[in-house]
C-alpha cells in the first residue's frame, strides 16, 4: 500500500504566490510507493485564497484540499495541516511556505534522505529561493553533514512522520500568534 504525504501550505492574502507555488508542487516528483495530496491553510478572514483553490482543484494532478483557520496566529494554521493529516490518516506531513517555488525533485530527495537514514524527517539546506532572494538561516540551524541529528526544524522545506505527532500529542504552539513557527 502507498504511503501518503500531506504538503501542507498555510497562506495569507498572498493568492499570486499561493499560485506560483501550487504550480511548482504539481510538477514534484512523487517518490516511489507514495501518493501525494495537498492542503490549502488559509488564514485571510476573507478567505481569499478559495478562488485559488478551486482554479487548482478539478484538473490537479493529486488531491488538495481546502482549509480555513480564522485564528491569527501561525501555528494555528500549521495545525489545520497537521489535523488534516490524522483526518485522511497520512504518513508524512511536508511543509512549504506559500512563497515557495520547489524544484521538481524536492520532495523526492527529502523523502528518500529520511527513509535512508530511518529518521523521523527531513530538511533541505541550503535554504530555500524565495523569488530570487535566498533566504537567511537561523544561528541554531546551520548545515550539518546529511544523516546528522537535528533536534530544530524550520518548518519551510520539512518532512516529517506523522507518527511524532499522533505518539507524542505535538501540536504548534498557537500563542506563538504572528510569530515565525
Amino acid at each position: 500500500m502507498d504511503k501518503i504525504i500531506l504538503i501542507g501550505v498555510g497562506t495569507y492574502n498572498r493568492n499570486e504566490l499561493l499560485d506560483n507555488c501550487l504550480k511548482s508542487i504539481a510538477n514534484l516528483i512523487v517518490p516511489k510507493d507514495c501518493q501525494i495530496r495537498g492542503v490549502i491553510s488559509d488564514n485571510n478572514p476573507d478567505k481569499r485564497a478559495y478562488q485559488i483553490y478551486e482554479k487548482f482543484s478539478e484538473n490537479y494532478p493529486f488531491e488538495i484540499y481546502y482549509e480555513h483557520e480564522s485564528k491569527k496566529s501561525i501555528g494555528a494554521v500549521r495545525n489545520v495541516v497537521l489535523k488534516k493529516a490524522v483526518e485522511i490518516d497520512a504518513d508524512y506531513v511536508a511543509f512549504l511556505d506559500d512563497d515557495e517555488y520547489p524544484k521538481p525533485v524536492w520532495l523526492d530527495e527529502l523523502y528518500n534522505t529520511m527513509i535512508l537514514f530511518e529518521a523521523d524527517g527531513a530538511t533541505s539546506y541550503p535554504p530555500p529561493v524565495i523569488d530570487g532572494v535566498k533566504q537567511i538561516i537561523p544561528s541554531n540551524y546551520k548545515r550539518r553533514k546529511q544523516g546528522s541529528v537535528r533536534k530544530v526544524f524550520c518548518t519551510n522545506s520539512v518532512i516529517f512522520s506523522t507518527k511524532i505527532m499522533k505518539e507524542s500529542d505535538i501540536w504548534f504552539d498557537e500563542n506563538f500568534g504572528l510569530m515565525t513557527g
